[in-house]
């Protein structure tokens, strides 16, 4: 990974996220924030000439249970917006993937509003774009910046989580077949003798 921007001015940035951006989107003929537009914005941003014919059709959707993915895309795009990301990102494809699917899983799990309203969210977000960016915080080392992302990582955790529950539910199971297995084993020793 190469070395990106402060990870402290993002996260100022995210914080200030403009309300429009958490606003309704467009899903079908409903909503007001046209979230393939704003990507295609922040992509011509990047591409310069090259990203004119920007399509739009991974973030048109007549399905409302899209509607918090493209809530945070449009955060998303808010954060990548900023000068010091944009300077640093050299490849305009990453960027385009990023918001193409690539916060499907943060999506999934947590509401967008508090990738701005709660602080380990917002840094959640800024250090997953930039990982998926091939960049890590300005004074970090690739190690710190993994080790910070690992712990924050929503999706990660979430799946530790149902590995301990299903263990948990595997283990009573178990532990239940045991106590019949034994209490049939009782049985059949009381009627022997």
């Amino acid at each position: 990974m190469r070395e990106g921007p402060s990870l402290t001015t993002l996260l100022h940035r995210v914080s200030e996220c403009p309300p429009i951006f958490l606003d309704e989107p467009r899903i079908g003929y409903e909503g007001r924030v046209h979230v393939g537009v704003i990507v295609a914005d922040l992509i011509r941003l990047y591409a310069g000439d090259r990203g004119h014919d920007v399509d739009v059709t991974p973030w048109l959707s007549s399905d409302t249970t899209q509607r918090n993915r493209l809530r945070l895309i449009a955060v998303a795009c808010w954060l990548l917006a900023d000068d010091s990301i944009h300077g640093a990102v050299e490849v305009p494809t990453l960027l385009y993937d990023l918001l193409k699917d690539g916060l499907d899983g943060l999506a999934g799990i947590v509401e967008a509003g508090k990738f701005v309203a709660n602080e380990e969210r917002r840094e959640e977000l800024v250090r997953y774009c930039l990982y998926r960016l091939g960049l890590r915080p300005a004074g970090e080392t690739d190690k710190q910046a993994e080790d910070r992302l690992a712990t924050l990582n929503s999706v990660e955790q979430r799946s530790i989580l149902r590995g301990t529950d299903q263990a948990q539910r595997r283990a009573e199971e178990i532990r239940k077949a045991l106590k019949r297995k034994a209490a049939q084993e009782a049985a059949a020793k009381v009627s022997r003798e």
